[in-house]
């Protein structure tokens, strides 16, 4: 594409339509959603602190560096105002195909690049590229994805058989779970490493009738129906998740009763 004077291109197929515009000299950058996480790590110099970042250091405390004093607090960005967003002077805002309103209003702000959704966008070693590909840091993550790729092939010479399975989810709002199939980042890397998805987990196709091709909310009833060997808990949106957490639901399946429960993060 033809971004113009004082823009550049960059491409990938994690990116809608191959590729997106962002100036050349962007030096200030807004994640929308969990590639904030990505960019953070990779010393791309984010300007809000928005909510994966956040539940990313309350797990992984020691990972947090100065640049995060230098940030702005907007909490989840879909729900932060207008006003909010522009007063970080983004250079450009980097958003996903989950947030199509707000894409369209942020656009008003900076010049947006926009990702594919996980089930379209060419797996997680392309979003991780694109990400790298936004921020310049190319070269440094190429030796991150080397070292993540032989802790995987480590962790699938030891799994044990048959391979166990998992699932991933976290409590959403309404007292429902919010579950994510193998699309997801996570699920990619678990199925990788030789871990099987839960059988009762929906595939991208079913899920996308009820909520997103990678993820979909499912009743505290129904969570039988994703019985697993082993369950990765993220943060959820409630300040208070332990009712929840001690129901009978909860501790009748089979990863709760046998300890194999992770609180893991995006």
């Amino acid at each position: 594409a033809d971004c113009g004077d004082g823009m550049r291109t960059v491409k990938s197929i994690a990116l809608v339509n191959g590729e997106g515009c962002m100036p050349e000299d962007a030096a200030r950058f807004i994640f929308a959603e969990d590639a904030a996480v990505t960019a953070y790590l990779l010393g791309v110099p984010v300007v809000a602190y928005n909510w994966s970042i956040n539940a990313f250091l309350e797990i992984y405390p020691g990972a947090q560096n100065d640049s995060v004093a230098d940030m702005v607090d907007v909490g989840p960005i879909w729900e932060s105002d207008l006003e909010t967003i522009a007063s970080t002077n983004p250079d450009v805002i980097i958003s996903n195909t989950w947030f199509p309103d707000e894409n369209e209003q942020w656009g008003k702000i900076a010049p947006t690049v926009i990702f594919q959704s996980e089930d379209s966008g060419g797996g997680w070693r392309e979003m991780l590229r694109a990400v790298a590909a936004i921020g310049g840091n190319d070269d440094a993550l190429e030796e991150d994805i080397a070292v993540l790729e032989a802790r995987i092939a480590d962790f699938r010479s030891r799994l044990p058989q048959p391979a166990p399975t998992f699932a991933l989810m976290m409590l959403d709002q309404d007292d429902t779970m919010f579950v994510w199939n193998d699309v997801i980042f996570g699920g990619q890397i678990l199925t990788e490493a030789g871990m099987k998805l839960a059988p009762g987990v929906l595939g991208p196709d079913e899920a996308a009738k009820i909520g997103y091709p990678s993820a979909y909310n499912l009743s505290r009833e129904r969570l039988g129906d994703v019985d697993a060997d082993w369950i990765i808990v993220m943060p959820g949106w409630q300040d208070d998740e332990t009712e929840f957490y001690e129901g009978p639901i909860w501790n009748s399946l089979r990863a709760v009763q046998n300890d194999q429960v992770i609180t893991a993060t995006f």
